[in-house]
């Protein structure tokens, strides 16, 4: 699928859903909840984790929630030492939101790569601009949405 029809499936998505998720304009500036489910083992990846939902936390514009259930968009991170060293790890990350009327998530996009222990923060700093991205792409569609007659 080209980069384009996801944003035109995307904008189909959020004009159907955004009238029984958020009733109120406030809803447009709202911060994001946002989960990260991780299956992290190695230490380079727990570090890379770790500093991911703290930059959440620290967000202005998302909100780190628990449960996946509460959670608009969902961060799925996997890591993987490949050389059982504890000096780097790839990882994979999913990134999906929450599609309400069948309560299962739609794939946004996904990323992998390879850090070292030294890079871990810098990683988890790239990926929360790519989930802020997300969101901020998710609340302009709301915007639009509540200025359409």
């Amino acid at each position: 699928m080209r980069h384009e029809s996801v944003h035109m499936f995307l904008g189909l998505f959020i004009g159907m859903i955004l009238p029984v998720l958020f009733p109120g304009r406030e809803a447009a500036h709202a911060q994001a909840k946002v989960h990260v489910q991780a299956t992290a083992k190695d230490p380079v990846g727990s570090h890379l984790v770790y500093y991911l939902r703290e930059n959440l936390r620290a967000s202005r514009g998302m909100e780190l929630v628990l449960a996946e259930n509460d959670a608009i968009v969902n961060i799925r991170v996997v890591t993987i030492d490949p050389d059982d060293a504890g000096h780097r790890t790839m990882y994979s990350v999913v990134w999906t939101i929450k599609q309400f009327d069948r309560n299962a998530h739609i794939y946004y996009t996904s990323a992998v790569g390879f850090w070292s222990v030294q890079r871990a923060r810098e990683c988890a700093g790239q990926l929360t601009a790519q989930t802020d991205s997300l969101v901020a792409d998710l609340q302009r569609l709301l915007r639009e949405w509540l200025r359409s007659p």
